[in-house]
């Protein structure tokens, strides 16, 4: 038995087709070639535009790309002479990086050269080239170019590609399917536009619930409003290194070590907490941050605000962040603090202090420099509150939304096993 048939056979046991369709190979019905490889030091400045496999991926996700590589013209006579012109239905897909990502050339395409890393499906038989262009989109395709095996691991070779099998109903069905999920899968796509573009609007709201709180600096303040140096108003420490010699315990210890990369979300993510044995706890006991305090980072990732949980009360602080520690807490409520912190006039203030020489890092000593605003006492316990009701509602929004743009990135895949189960 050929290895042709045998492939077949396998996929027909488990998978049914509907009545009228076949299994072929894809070496059946195109010529599988390439072309020689297009190095850098082949490019020129103008001349023949050519396409390497990234430029096939953003094809597949943009459907258009401003071509801005060529090759000399004496290079493409070479070429093309030898390896031919892609034409309208032939299909060029990707043999490296993101495998089987494909093009279907198209009248009008300016699509004259490609590099070799494209393996090249010229089309030999009246086949409907978007159709297969989908079943390359679909689970029956992208098994067998992910689990295929070969010399060359990472890559979906000529061979592979020979070998591939499609299940093809007649031309006409091929036609009727190709367009109906050309219709569908442009109103899905329309549909996760928009719920992206909702999703971007509600993640904007902080900020400009924030905008709308802070005036910006030069404008008059609301009566009572003051500005104060943050310095002037809390105790500015730093936290500790773990001392030379000293590393996390691999197990739960009761002294919890809090890392930048743990600083999420105006909280304490706690899912990948690193702890401290007694010995090394000892060592930088002093170092500790309090259910009290606000914390900012003044290393790697500069500017993150937020509050520690009651559960990590007394918890050691990275060296890379600083403890704020509210003293005058007649005058300043800290939740409202961490919220002018957090907006875009505290970012801008905070981001202004950066030392961006070198490694970027915010002094101390800068941090107490950073000018704030303070309404009186009571306004500011009722604008957090404000706020914290505000952000409860956009994080239901944002909930939502991501739950409706999910949704959505999974009908393609439910659009393409109904297309080739037969069922539209």
């Amino acid at each position: 038995m050929s290895s042709t048939t045998k492939d077949i056979d396998q996929l027909s046991e488990r998978k049914e087709l509907p009545e009228g369709w076949r299994w072929v190979k894809l070496g059946e019905i195109f010529d599988i070639t390439s072309s020689k490889r297009v190095f850098e030091s082949d490019w020129t400045r103008q001349g023949v535009p050519f396409y390497r496999a990234r430029e096939i991926v953003k094809l597949s996700q943009q459907g258009f790309v401003e071509n801005d590589l060529f090759i000399s013209e004496a290079m493409f006579a070479e070429y093309s002479a030898k390896y031919g012109i892609p034409q309208t239905g032939d299909i060029m897909v990707t043999g490296v990086g993101t495998l089987g990502i494909c093009h279907v050339v198209r009248e009008g395409d300016k699509f004259y050269f490609k590099d070799g890393n494209i393996i090249w499906l010229k089309k030999k038989s009246e086949n409907e080239s978007s159709f297969i262009e989908y079943a390359f989109r679909s689970d029956l395709l992208r098994k067998q170019i992910d689990d295929s095996s070969g010399a060359t691991v990472g890559t979906f070779t000529i061979i592979k590609a020979k070998n591939t099998c499609v299940p093809l109903p007649p031309l006409p069905e091929q036609q009727r399917i190709a367009a109906i999920l050309k219709e569908q899968m442009g109103a899905v796509e329309k549909g996760r536009k928009a719920a992206q573009e909702r999703l971007r609007a509600i993640k904007a709201l902080p900020a400009a619930f924030l905008r709308q709180i802070f005036p910006d600096p030069g404008q008059p303040l609301p009566e009572g409003w003051r500005w104060a140096k943050l310095g002037d108003v809390c105790d500015i420490k730093g936290g500790k290194r773990l001392p030379a010699g000293t590393d996390f315990v691999d197990d739960y210890s009761p002294f919890p070590y809090i890392r930048v990369v743990d600083l999420k979300n105006g909280t304490v993510d706690t899912n990948n907490l690193k702890y401290l044995d007694e010995a090394t706890q000892s060592l930088i006991s002093r170092y500790i941050i309090g259910k009290d305090d606000i914390y900012i980072s003044i290393a790697g990732t500069i500017g993150i605000i937020g509050m520690i949980p009651e559960c990590l009360d007394g918890a050691n602080l990275t060296e890379n962040a600083a403890k704020l520690v509210v003293q005058d807490k007649k005058n300043v409520f800290r939740d409202f603090l961490a919220l002018f912190l957090t907006s875009p006039l505290g970012k801008d203030f905070i981001c202004e202090r950066t030392n961006i020489v070198g490694q970027p890092k915010l002094a101390l000593t800068r941090i107490a420099t950073i000018p704030i605003l303070l309404p009186p006492f009571s306004e500011q316990k009722c604008i957090a509150e404000l706020f914290n009701k505000q952000m409860a509602m956009v994080e239901k929004a944002r909930i939502a939304a991501e739950a409706e743009l999910k949704a959505i990135n999974t009908l393609p895949a439910a659009l393409l096993r109904r297309a080739f189960n037969g069922e539209l």
